[in-house]
């Protein structure tokens, strides 16, 4: 089987609707493989999925309490564990992204935060997003 390629829109889409997996079943209490739930995603062998969505993965899942931390402290009146769960995945996403990949630009990481948000979530929760991101990052 060959690797799985995707633009870096393509690659960000897929790794937003993988956290957003990763965090249903964190909340079912479910037992987390993330080598097969890409696999499964991909429908491919762990070895064929795109690098960039594995490395979000992995850091995200690694860094999850860190990243959680930092973002609490930007949510004035909420808790991280009160957003939706879609909320969620896009603020580590990005949080991911920049901090521990790197070599992003914020406003570029905060602009495909705010896209995702507009395609998959509430009419007005890009700015909800836009606004915590511009303070996180």
């Amino acid at each position: 089987m060959e690797t799985v390629l995707l633009t870096r829109n393509k690659a960000q889409e897929a790794s937003m609707t993988l956290l957003y997996n990763v965090l249903l079943r964190q909340k079912i209490e479910d037992e987390l493989d993330l080598p097969r739930l890409m696999s499964d995603f991909f429908a491919c062998d762990y070895d064929d999925v795109d690098l960039f969505v594995k490395e979000v993965l992995i850091k995200a899942v690694k860094h999850y309490d860190v990243m959680v931390d930092h973002i609490s402290k930007h949510l004035k009146n909420w808790s991280f564990d009160r957003l939706n769960t879609l909320t969620q995945a896009i603020f580590l996403l990005a949080y991911t992204q920049f901090h521990y990949i790197g070599d992003v630009d914020k406003k570029v990481v905060i602009n495909t935060a705010v896209k995702l948000t507009k395609k998959f979530a509430d009419e007005g929760d890009y700015k909800f997003v836009n606004a915590i991101l511009d303070k996180v990052l």
